[in-house]
């Protein structure tokens, strides 16, 4: 019996001496003082034989975990003095080995943080991205407001002002267009584009004060741009308009619709002093005129649309054709030569909205049938120059091919990759009267994007459509288009109806970009 016992004791006793430096060990680990060390599985002994010291891993962990509570030195065994100082100084030697490994260990293993409460996911913001790198689909509305209306030109709102057409300033920081007045005539004014002030109120430039110019209608300003010659560039010091003859007293058939008894003026971005530059002669059995100039990205080139109407065979429109030429400073004096006139459909309506941005092409809304105005188009075609003078090359592109629907007022994006336009596209119009002359009436169209190939169109507001956020409440149709230089917001004329017979018109600023949804959406 008492040989038993000096076996256990002696055994316990070894235990003891190889835990006590675990335990210190495992205290500067554990601050709290709980040491827990893997399972240990003594084997069994015969009579007479000592039990092996047990081995322990210095930082293997198992899933069988045992915590042990060390014996203190009252009730523990004692042992012989040499064998009991042979017993510590083996352990110590092991302890400092597994010492020296297990820190790095121990620091390897990362810390779990405590989970957190569940919470509702925030709303990503909405990110600003280059609008012409996304798929059209994935196009959204980030903010809409009007820069200006019929209601903000006096403070006194008419219903019998309209609003034809909108240009963006090269630098992005004003909005030209043209508004019809109190006297029913056409001004120049120009309001403000920066968001912060969206309530600006519009500056009539002095075009319409000129003497030579009190009681006729200016419209269908652009800028003049030159992009070759930055460091003498007149960019943004010079705008191109639509002016009435002062010969004609008709001021219905020379607004910016028909324009006719029209020619094109420049004039400075004061609006003090002002140049002709075409010349054509008009007579009430044979009425001309011009409408919708653009500028070419260089400068070098003039584009517009030409009106020709001799009789009302000719219908409400008119004949109409592209009109190309070069355009050039002769000192301070501008000018243009090598006029070229092109009809590339025929004899059929055409309405011109400018170059792409690398002037390789133009954009225009024409038909392939006479007489087919209602069901227009919208066209690209190829720009040339033959011995210096501009040509139209190629035949013309059709973007759209909707010969019911009604296809206009478009404009490339500023990378050229996108273009924006009118359609009437998913609406029923009723008719629109004699050779189209009550299509104001009766016309319901909505702002798309398509690429510059035609490919995915996509229509980007409702403003006609019951239920949609957007709805107006009346009927609505969007008039000219044009993009911001950073490509980011886009401006139309909105005009909406007000009774049978009144339109109200509005400059609209859409800031586009991709809405990203709620998390897990």
């Amino acid at each position: 019996m008492k040989q038993h016992i000096y076996k256990w004791s002696k055994t316990f006793a070894l235990l003891a001496t190889f835990l006590v430096p675990l335990l210190s060990f495992g205290q500067e680990q554990n601050p709290e003082g709980t040491l827990t060390l893997p399972s240990l599985e003594l084997p069994a002994t015969k009579e007479g034989e000592s039990a092996p010291s047990p081995e322990l891993p210095a930082t293997e962990q198992t899933n069988n975990e045992l915590s042990l509570e060390l014996p203190t030195t009252e009730n523990a065994l004692a042992l012989p003095d040499d064998k009991a100082k042979e017993a510590q100084e083996e352990p110590k030697e092991e302890a400092k080995e597994e010492a020296k490994d297990a820190p790095a260990t121990v620091a390897a293993e990362p810390q779990q943080a405590a989970p957190s409460k569940a919470t509702k996911p925030a709303p990503v913001q909405d990110s600003k991205t280059d609008v012409e790198s996304l798929h059209n689909k994935r196009i959204s509305i980030l903010k809409s407001y009007t820069v200006a209306d019929t209601a903000s030109i006096d403070g006194k709102f008419q219903t019998d002002r309209t609003i034809e057409s909108v240009q963006w300033s090269p630098d992005g920081r004003t909005i030209l267009f043209d508004v019809q007045g109190s006297n029913q005539f056409f001004s120049i004014a120009s309001v403000p584009s920066l968001e912060l002030r969206p309530k600006a109120s519009p500056r009539i430039l002095s075009t319409i004060r000129h003497p030579r110019n009190q009681r006729l209608n200016n419209a269908h300003p652009a800028w003049y741009t030159d992009k070759l010659e930055p460091i003498f560039s007149r960019q943004g010091k010079y705008f191109i308009f639509v002016g009435q003859d002062p010969t004609s007293n008709d001021f219905k058939v020379s607004q910016p619709g028909l324009a006719l008894f029209t020619n094109l003026y420049i004039c400075d971005a004061n609006g003090a002093q002002f140049w002709q530059v075409t010349h054509d002669i008009s007579t009430y059995s044979f009425r001309r005129g011009a409408l919708n100039p653009q500028f070419s990205p260089d400068g070098s080139l003039l584009l517009w649309t030409r009106n020709i109407k001799q009789s009302d065979r000719d219908g409400y429109w008119g004949r109409r054709s592209i009109n190309l030429a070069n355009f050039l400073f002769k000192g301070n004096n501008p000018s243009i030569n090598n006029i070229r006139e092109f009809t590339p459909n025929g004899n059929t309506f055409y309405e011109t909205y400018g170059f792409s941005p690398d002037g390789k092409q133009i954009l225009f809304a024409s038909c392939e049938e006479p007489d087919a105005w209602a069901g227009m188009d919208i066209y690209t075609m190829a720009v040339g120059d033959a011995s210096g003078r501009p040509i139209l090359d190629g035949k013309p592109v059709k973007l759209t091919s909707t010969p019911s629907v009604w296809d206009r007022h478009a404009s490339f994006s500023p990378g050229g990759k996108k273009i924006i336009w009118a359609s009437s596209e998913g609406y029923s119009i009723s008719t629109l009267g004699p050779g189209g002359s009550r299509w104001p009436q009766a016309m319901v169209t909505e702002l798309w994007i398509m690429n510059a190939n035609g490919k995915d169109q996509v229509c980007l507001t409702s403003y006609n459509q019951r239920g949609s956020s957007m709805y107006a409440g009346t009927r609505c149709f969007v008039g000219a288009t044009c993009w911001s230089p950073d490509g980011q917001k886009v401006a139309f004329v909105l005009n909406r109806q007000i009774n049978a017979y009144s339109l109200a018109s509005s400059v609209v600023v859409l800031e586009l970009g991709f809405k990203k949804p709620f998390p897990g959406r």
